[in-house]
């Protein structure tokens, strides 16, 4: 019998499965500066695939706090909605990184990143807003120099939306992540927006012009869901 206004804890013992399917969290591969190719892991949930991933209740209008933490290969990096707050070594020499707790959010907003160190990185902070809130663009380190355009986008965009909604964005950073082989264009993902290769990839000498005018309005789109959308959800998948 369960006593009202009383908090009971649920623990439950999961696995789930790292597939080669493009959904949930997914094994990706891409090809180095060397011409080798290797493995990372990424994730794509909407609109029902956290299920595949965690226990939960997949629906939009359920929300929840996720703490994350992830063990590691100690030559790989982890990205989540939230930011790393401390890692430990463990006894077999794996890394385990805990991330900050998310706001109250759906289940298909979560995000999971996991790549080589030496391959992925980001490029420098800018500090949007009152909230000293870091806004990054990362990817594989050999494209970051076609990914500044876009890094231009994302800040001034983020500056606009804070003063336009009058509601600063709520958590301490937003990353912009370019993965190949994602499934769809974008994806809005709290804190961690994942885009496929072509959504934030900008070179004048290769690309044209209408190319620029696509992934600022991508990069537009995906910022501007962090309010309508994640922020506000709709209760089911046919109000979109």
């Amino acid at each position: 019998m369960f006593i009202a206004r009383t908090t009971y804890t649920l623990r439950i013992f999961y696995a789930g499965d790292i597939n080669r399917e493009l959904y949930g969290f997914y094994m990706n591969h891409y090809i180095d500066s060397s011409g080798d190719k290797n493995m990372f892991m990424t994730s794509g949930m909407e609109p029902t695939s956290a299920r595949s991933v965690l226990p939960c209740i997949d629906e939009p209008a359920r929300k929840a706090i996720f703490k994350m933490s992830v063990v590691h290969d100690p030559l790989y990096t982890p990205w989540s909605n939230g930011e790393i707050e401390r890692r430990e070594t463990l006894s077999d020499g794996r890394i385990i990184s805990y991330f900050t707790p998310t706001l109250q959010m759906s289940t298909f907003l979560l995000a999971l990143i996991v790549a080589p160190t030496a391959d992925f990185a980001c490029l420098p902070d800018r500090i949007v807003g009152s909230k000293n809130t870091k806004s990054r663009v990362c990817g594989r380190t050999n494209i970051l120099s076609q990914l500044t355009y876009a890094d231009e986008v994302a800040y001034k965009t983020l500056e606009f939306f804070n003063t336009y909604f009058n509601i600063d964005y709520p958590l301490p950073k937003i990353e912009h992540f370019d993965v190949i082989n994602f499934p769809g264009e974008a994806m809005e993902n709290y804190g961690l927006l994942i885009y496929d290769d072509l959504g934030i990839f900008f070179d004048e000498k290769i690309v044209s012009s209408s190319i620029k005018q696509y992934i600022t309005t991508l990069v537009v789109h995906e910022i501007a869901h962090q309010w309508m959308g994640n922020l506000v959800t709709p209760a089911w998948w046919n109000e979109l």
